[in-house]
């Protein structure tokens, strides 16, 4: 198995949707993970990996194929209300980014479930995060960057219960959110359809910056 130059690891294939507008010859790759993909970056040979939320899912997907560099990216909760929908976030505690484009640094959370409440987001705040994530802890002591975009604000509570639609393999079942969205429709499905459009920007900037980004 050759070699990626890159592997980019995500919870999710829609946090990889701005970024592999920038690859060339994208193709399927079989991979014991949810997704996999492999391109070339700029004239080198990547991978893309999306295996489910958490920490688990994570540290499998590090360990599907060989890399030289690695890259935790995806989407992130707002934790200081500076931050705004499709700001770039990189962790300060992991490796840096040499990037021209606007981003913000600092410590991130990772955390075992979705902070889905204000007030969680307000205790990690408390703890000096200035966003939460769900899988960066899962790759251990490995040196890698972690780059997120932001999804939603720091003074935002879910309406949709995404805890109770997350699955053990790390993937959020769509008939667990619809059929909870049904109970309260009036605000839950506007939420999901505000999410949806926040996440396609999130990835949309998370790809142009990374295409900016060198590694």
């Amino acid at each position: 198995m050759a070699t990626a130059d890159i592997l980019f690891i995500a919870a999710e294939p829609r946090e990889f949707t701005g970024t592999l507008k920038f690859w060339q010859e994208v193709r399927p790759l079989n991979l014991p993970v949810h997704w996999a993909r492999s391109g070339l970056r700029q004239g080198r040979p990547v991978v893309a990996i999306a295996n489910g939320a958490g920490w688990e899912r994570a540290r499998l997907a590090a360990e599907a194929t060989p890399y030289e560099r690695l890259c935790n990216i995806g989407f992130c909760g707002a934790l200081d209300p500076a931050l705004k929908i499709a700001d770039i976030v990189v962790a300060s505690h992991h490796l840096p980014v040499q990037c021209s484009r606007t981003h913000t640094s600092g410590p991130v959370a990772s955390v075992q479930h979705i902070a889905s409440t204000a007030q969680d987001k307000i205790w990690l705040r408390s703890r000096n995060f200035i966003a939460v994530e769900m899988e960066s802890a899962g790759l251990g002591d490995r040196k890698f960057h972690c780059i997120k975009a932001v999804s939603d604000l720091a003074d935002e509570n879910f309406s949709n219960n995404f805890s109770a639609a997350l699955l053990p393999d790390g993937k959020i079942s769509t008939a667990r959110i619809l059929s909870g969205a049904l109970r309260d429709p009036l605000r839950r499905f506007p939420e999901l359809i505000r999410l949806a459009q926040r996440t396609a920007a999130a990835s949309q900037s998370l790809g142009e910056f990374l295409d900016a980004c060198v590694f």
